[in-house]
């Protein structure tokens, strides 16, 4: 019906041609396959980007359900005891030290000269 016409049923023919010989059947065809294809890629994009944030949000989830963006501390440790089973120990109250990192003024202050020890 719609190639009945003369302009159409050219266009037909020649598209079909065009799909032999492995181009695509327009220049129109070929525009709107890139867009749809760039299109994909962006969703795709998006949705990896969407997921890795939602998993540095849990990353970043204590307990208790409140967020933080604090570096998590160890809590417990794994005993080297050759006869008990590796199942983590908490560290209680003696848990290791993690300093802060240095501010940005630490830039104003001499580092230490170290000296030799003599005996």
């Amino acid at each position: 019906a719609v190639l009945s016409s003369g302009i159409n049923a050219e266009y037909g023919e020649d598209g079909y041609r065009r799909l032999d010989m492995g181009l695509p059947p327009s220049d129109e065809a070929e525009v709107e396959w890139q867009r749809m294809v760039r299109e994909d890629e962006q969703k795709a994009a998006r949705q990896l980007k969407r997921q890795q944030a939602e998993e540095e949000a849990e990353q970043y989830t204590v307990p208790g359900g409140i967020t933080t963006t604090a570096e998590p501390r160890p809590n417990a440790y794994i005993p080297d005891d050759l006869a008990e089973l590796p199942v983590p120990r908490p560290y209680g109250a003696l848990a290791p030290f993690k300093p802060t990192e240095p501010g940005a003024c630490m830039r104003h202050i001499r580092k230490p000269v170290i000296k030799p020890i003599e005996i």
